[in-house]
């Protein structure tokens, strides 16, 4: 909480009598209420001006002697706490001003519209920052009750419960203060969706690790995030088409970094027919010089060679391709959906959204989701980012390459 802030709860009043910045006809307290007996008044005087000059021992002489005023009325005391609060203040013992500002709310009357409307939620601010947990717990939830829709507040509870350890609830106030910035078109903070997979790890609750990866890398696409969330969606994965498509996306995140997977990403590209993608990957590789060094230079020229002049017949064959694929009187989609692959591997991306969505209109395809992700991949890459969704989104739950799919939907985001 800032000095600001709290300056603005505290209120002071420089003179003595009348509190200054209250309404003359405040509902809560009458006039009469809200004056500073003139004893009072004058010892807490000398230690406001006391702890404007820092002057703390004087200010504190000042005030105890305010307090032993005897038949003080109920706004003396009022005012003998706010000269209190101010002295905390600026010494900083946030937990001392917490503890004043819960007798604020014994009386009401005295306070000022700005400083009652949020008093609860500054009591718990307070409280965490003192580290007095329990108490900032009490503050946080008695606001929340109230002003549900607080994510700040969400996330104090959030970090109230982290730091004692009390996983369980940390994540669930995290993801409150998530759902409610989504639901209201807001980004949730980073830091929420970190505490959520923090805390998930700590519970051993790997979906959670992974929802709350799926947050991050929609909303802070950073590639750290990436490499997490795909190396635990690639764990014991035996599906080559399913790894295709996730080194697709490591490559396009930026999280391909070793040789092996270049290579292994190559020699798929390749064998399922797009010689062109496979030549990237490789020269990729080399200009970013992770292949082709010393230790497995051989190699790695070796599947440079081979991709390459594959990559060459089979582009030389693309004008026969789309001849065929015209000609063609066949019932199914599948010449018009494999032509798409060829445009797809060699980036021509409006010809491959053209002959994609002609073969999937037409069916009959073995493993149609292998095309629609191409589909959306080629959508996303022309800018085309709600029909990318929409196409991702159209691979069901139960297909093999629905894990490509949803991993695939939340770059189209970012």
């Amino acid at each position: 909480m800032s000095m600001k802030t709290l300056a603005l709860v505290v209120g002071l009043s420089l003179g003595v009598g009348t509190v200054s910045g209250v309404a003359v006809a405040q509902a809560q307290a009458s006039e009469k209420e809200m004056k500073v007996s003139n004893k009072v008044g004058v010892a807490l005087k000398a230690a406001q001006e006391a702890v404007v000059k820092k002057q703390f021992d004087v200010a504190q002489a000042k005030i105890k002697e305010a307090q032993a005023v005897e038949k003080k009325t109920a706004f003396d005391q009022f005012k003998i706490n706010e000269i209190t609060a101010y002295m905390y203040v600026q010494q900083q013992k946030y937990g001392d001003v917490a503890a004043i500002y819960e007798k604020y709310l014994e009386t009401p009357q005295f306070l000022q519209p700005e400083q009652s409307a949020t008093l609860v939620k500054n009591i718990a601010q307070l409280y965490y920052n003192s580290k007095q947990y329990e108490k900032a717990e009490e503050y946080s939830r008695r606001w929340l009750k109230d002003h549900p829709n607080d994510t700040d507040m969400w996330a104090l509870l959030s970090q109230t419960h982290y730091v004692t350890k009390n996983f369980k609830e940390c994540r669930e106030a995290a993801n409150t203060a998530t759902s409610v910035a989504e639901k209201a078109g807001q980004s949730p903070k980073e830091l929420w969706l970190q505490l959520s997979q923090t805390c998930s790890v700590q519970m051993d609750d790997q979906a959670g690790v992974m929802a709350a990866y799926e947050k991050l890398v929609r909303y802070y696409p950073k590639p750290d995030y990436w490499e997490r969330l795909i190396d635990r969606a690639s764990r014991n994965e035996r599906n080559d088409r399913v790894m295709l498509g996730i080194y697709r996306l490591q490559n396009d995140v930026g999280a391909l970094k070793k040789a092996d997977q270049y290579m292994e990403y190559a020699q798929l590209a390749a064998d399922s027919a797009m010689p062109g993608e496979a030549l990237k990957v490789v020269e990729t590789g080399y200009e970013k010089k992770i292949l082709g060094l010393e230790k497995e230079k051989e190699r790695h020229d070796r599947l440079l060679t081979s991709v390459k002049q594959k990559a060459q017949a089979d582009k030389g064959q693309l004008p026969q391709y789309e001849k065929e694929a015209a000609a063609s009187t066949a019932t199914t989609g599948q010449l018009d959906a494999g032509l798409g692959l060829a445009y797809f591997s060699y980036d021509m991306y409006d010809q491959a959204i053209q002959s994609l969505e002609k073969g999937l209109k037409k069916g009959g395809l073995k493993n149609p989701d292998d095309y629609r992700i191409a589909l959306g991949i080629s959508q996303l890459r022309k800018g085309q980012r709600e029909q990318a969704r929409s196409t991702f989104k159209a691979v069901p739950d139960d297909s093999p390459m629905a894990k490509v799919a949803n991993l695939w939907e939340l770059r189209s985001y970012n």
